[in-house]
């Protein structure tokens, strides 16, 4: 009990004669655990916000037939399966896609099938001037890229009959919207992925899907699916990543 009270003794005297010590030793202490904590905090959440950042660049994977299936076409159901792989909160959007060829007129133009409900997903960053229904399903519509319009004079509210000279398959859609992405896009028809479907008889099949995930672990998850699936290859396209190194390079030079 003696030894006791001489050491709480002690201790009350240290704490007395030397008191702005002590409290600044227990600011540091504070200030310190704050600090570990706000850094662990970026540390742990830095790749979920980079990653919901960069996916404002849309679809950042791209599923096609390997080189050693020599094929180019696949099951659709193949999308889903794939997209099931990964942890469902880590999923913004996905599509299959189906491309083709097909005379407008005189014109023989690239069309695309693809998931209308999931463009803002996949492109965001897809300038669209006009409306559409956004409904996977929804048939008869196509939206236009910007030079096909300029060019050939196609705008919103034109029908335009599509003919697939393989097939002999003949389609009507009607121009809801304009869309200009700078890039390939441009250059293409999109039309709903179930009507490139009909139109090139290509039933429950397509030739890309493209899908926008996030997460850390996107590197290991793909080359899990890629060991599982050996006809399919799911890479990470490599635009994505460019575009938010060139970002980040100017953010520092503007620095």
């Amino acid at each position: 009990m003696r030894k006791s009270r001489m050491f709480f003794t002690m201790l009350d005297s240290s704490f007395r004669k030397r008191k702005s010590r002590m409290l600044i030793a227990l600011f540091a202490i504070i200030v310190g655990t704050a600090v570990i904590s706000g850094l662990l905090s970026v540390y742990y959440d830095i790749s979920a916000k980079m990653g919901m950042e960069f996916r404002s660049y849309g679809a950042n994977l791209i599923l096609t037939p390997s080189p050693d299936s020599q094929q180019t076409l696949f099951q659709q159901d193949t999308v889903q399966e794939i997209a099931d792989i990964f942890p469902q909160e880590d999923v913004i959007g996905y599509t299959p896609s189906l491309y083709g060829l097909a005379n407008f007129y005189t014109r023989r133009l690239i069309v695309v099938g693809t998931w209308f409900d999931q463009i803002s997903k996949i492109t965001p960053y897809w300038e669209i001037t006009g409306t559409f229904e956004a409904d996977r399903n929804a048939t008869g519509i196509a939206l236009v890229g910007k030079s096909v319009s300029e060019k050939l004079g196609y705008k919103i509210g034109d029908v335009l009959p599509m003919k697939d000279d393989i097939t002999g398959n003949e389609q009507k859609v009607t121009v809801k919207a304009i869309i200009s992405s700078g890039g390939t896009e441009d250059n293409q028809i999109f039309i709903s992925f179930g009507d490139a479907q009909k139109l090139f008889q290509q039933e429950n099949l397509a030739n890309t899907a493209y899908f926008s995930i996030t997460g850390d672990k996107l590197e290991s998850t793909a080359s899990a699916i890629n060991a599982k699936y050996p006809l399919m290859e799911l890479s990470q396209i490599k635009q994505i990543s460019q575009i938010c190194l060139q970002q980040n390079g100017d953010r520092v030079q503007s620095k």
